[in-house]
């Protein structure tokens, strides 16, 4: 092998390393700020809430078969400030027979949620649970 070859080999690995890392390293930027976002929300009144609202209720259960659990990214948007806010959230849920959709809209006034929609949402049927009807 030429000297010429073999700093051109060398520098080839050096532009895929650089390049490979540089891919790591921004996949584990979003990793880390989904795991931030999804942190937030988790952590939110209204995620808590519902999540338990759901993961307990009998009718629910037995849709999705036990033990049911949230996922770990849930989507939407949650402000609260000075007392009030909005939530608009979509919770992925799983039992051991099924998935759903836990969807939850809610305001916040003066400290405390009041929810227009909390429903779950079985995948494979279409049929849907209200959480909030008195049942």
């Amino acid at each position: 092998m030429t000297t010429a070859s073999a700093k051109s080999s060398v520098n080839r690995r050096v532009v895929v390393a650089i390049i490979v890392g540089g891919l790591v390293l921004m996949a584990a930027m979003v990793a880390g700020i989904l795991a931030i976002v999804a942190g937030a929300m988790k952590a939110s009144d209204a995620y808590t809430t519902s999540v338990a609202k759901a993961l307990n209720d009998p009718v629910v259960i037995q849709a999705l078969g036990p033990p049911v659990k949230a996922g770990w990214l849930p989507t939407g948007q949650i402000r609260t400030g000075s007392g009030g806010g909005f939530a608009r959230l979509s919770i992925s849920l799983e039992g051991r027979k099924e998935k759903a959709t836990l969807t939850v809209h809610g305001t916040k006034s003066e400290g405390q949620w009041r929810y227009s929609v909390m429903r779950v949402t079985i995948a494979g049927t279409g049929q849907e649970i209200d959480l909030l009807e008195g049942r």
